[in-house]
């Protein structure tokens, strides 16, 4: 019996409580288990149930206006008990299974849950573990502070370019869920996935064949007792890997730096400062895998389509992975020469006189924004603003005056704390 069919059998006779099932984790899981047969389901939304339509379809921003109406109405004709927000986590204590959105306990009126999640009897679970519960196939399994969307899509671009089978999906909002493609997969596909901090907060039991971690550094400590605290829930991805398995770390990060020292894992580094006996670097411009005493080289960094350091280092992360995971050296040279980019990260939107505009809007930690400076010529108008996710941006601060020429910052809690500096 499959991994899928002793999961259904198992959910008979339960009560399920999905949370938060207008957003794209909620409304995956919802629609999986109804259209699996899945009885006794109730579904919880703290939003009005006038709004409901508008926050489904602000958060399926992966779909095209006609797929948010089908999925919509589909949502809407299933045999179920929908609590919305006068009704709220309704009975929620007498659930035998209760899945979470990854964000889930970031808000106060959750706060019912965080007891139930101690009490005995009933099981916490998600989206990301479903995945690592039921697929047959490999996992490459991407996390870190900065860049793990950028080197996740690079990663499944080879892949797709590659003789496997391999299916996408992950914590970004326009990564569409596909729990409905699990039955088709097979052990000798792939499946990658981006995953955040935050779903890693539910114990997945499992970690990936193939563990990336992008860097560690200071990034969401407003969730986090200490910055050790966070660096811990990063290394929990890789907490059940077993010796056939491959982490694949920033040589050049000191938190991954502290993660290889300790010699649990079957490390495979990356870098783009030193030259490795093993590993993925670059050597005189040119990007390189090394392994049991053998060099290949993959191409020039010049020949990538994305700019900035980072993004070489990003490069390096996604050639190791499809190395160990046997891509063929062509194929990986000419996919990663192929890749563009993504929207909102350091994406060229428009050049007017001279003028290149970039949206970077996806850099939400000082890091990210300092790596896109670092990448661009000086005399930049930076446009800048948002919330500060607990850690210190006294080093954007400082770098703002060797490379912004004009400083625009919007009515924001981080643009007031930039403006005070």
């Amino acid at each position: 019996m499959s991994k899928l069919k002793t999961f259904l059998q198992g959910l008979k006779g339960k009560k399920i409580h999905v949370i938060g099932f207008s957003g794209t984790e909620g409304a995956a899981i919802a629609l999986f288990l109804a259209r699996k047969g899945v009885k006794n389901l109730h579904f919880h939304d703290f939003c009005e149930e006038k709004k409901f339509k508008k926050h489904f379809r602000e958060a399926h921003v992966g779909f095209s206006a006609k797929e948010r109406e089908e999925l919509f109405k589909e949502l809407g004709k299933i045999s179920a008990n929908f609590y919305f927000k006068e009704n709220y986590l309704k009975d929620v204590e007498k659930a035998d299974i209760i899945f979470v959105p990854q964000s889930w306990y970031l808000y106060e009126f959750n706060k019912p849950l965080w007891g139930l999640k101690k009490k005995r009897g009933i099981t916490f679970s998600s989206i990301t573990k479903l995945y690592f519960d039921l697929v047959p196939a490999k996992i490459v399994g991407i996390t870190g502070s900065n860049g793990k969307t950028t080197t996740s899509n690079m990663i499944n671009g080879i892949f797709q370019a590659s003789r496997f089978q391999t299916y996408f999906s992950g914590n970004d909002r326009r990564n569409v869920q596909i729990l409905e493609k699990i039955e088709k997969m097979t052990a000798e596909d792939f499946l990658v996935l981006e995953i955040s901090n935050r779903q890693l907060k539910v114990d997945l039991k499992r970690s990936p064949n193939i563990g990336i971690l992008t860097n560690i550094t200071p990034n969401h400590l407003f969730e986090y007792s200490s910055f050790a605290e966070y660096e811990d829930s990063k290394e929990g991805m890789l907490k059940y890997q077993k010796k056939r398995d491959f982490a694949i770390l920033n040589f050049d990060n000191p938190s991954s730096q502290k993660i290889i020292r300790k010699g649990k894992y079957n490390v495979f580094p990356f870098s783009t400062e030193e030259i490795l006996e093993r590993g993925a670097f670059v050597r005189g411009g040119v990007m390189v895998v090394k392994d049991a005493g053998k060099e290949y080289k993959i191409c020039k960094t010049g020949e990538l389509k994305i700019k900035g350091k980072h993004n070489i280092s990003n490069a390096l992360a996604a050639i190791a992975t499809a190395y160990l995971a046997e891509v063929k050296i062509e194929v990986i040279r000419d996919a990663i020469k192929k890749f563009r980019g993504l929207p909102q990260r350091l994406e060229l939107v428009r050049k007017i006189k001279g003028v290149e505009f970039y949206n970077d809007t996806a850099s939400t930690a000082p890091e990210s924004t300092i790596a896109a400076l670092d990448t661009l010529k000086s005399n930049v108008i930076l446009i800048a603003g948002g919330r500060n996710k607990g850690v210190e941006i006294e080093p954007l601060a400082k770098k703002l005056p060797d490379k912004v020429k004009d400083l625009i910052l919007l009515e924001s809690p981080l643009g007031e704390e930039i403006n005070r500096l």
